[in-house]
């Protein structure tokens, strides 16, 4: 998504408060996950991401974190990069790749 905006000459910090809203609050709500998915705010899961919107990389087979090492993106430039991810308030990908086993469980609407 960064990379889009920035070809459309779009500042991220510009686009953030749509951005943000419907890459979160709005996709949780439309799976009816509302109130436990897409915010930081009590009682919700604390699902988030480190974003650094000034790091420019290109995809190599190294960033492919699946089985297959194909991807049409391989090779392509991109503008930011998500560095840490957090899943329910424990970290599950960082500098060290992916923290210990898989902790995905299926999602029930409330």
């Amino acid at each position: 998504m960064c990379t889009a905006l920035k070809k459309r000459g779009v500042r991220l910090n510009d686009a953030m408060k749509r951005v943000g809203a419907w890459m979160s609050f709005e996709t949780a709500r439309l799976a009816g996950l509302a109130g436990r998915k897409g915010a930081l705010s009590v009682g919700a899961d604390a699902d988030f991401v480190v974003f650094d919107p000034d790091v420019t990389w290109n995809i190599s087979t190294d960033d492919l974190h699946f089985r297959h090492k194909v991807s049409p993106y391989l090779g392509a430039e991109l503008h930011g990069r998500v560095l840490e991810t957090w899943l329910r308030g424990e970290q599950v990908f960082g500098a060290n790749g992916f923290a210990g086993a898989a902790r995905g469980r299926e999602l029930v609407r409330r």
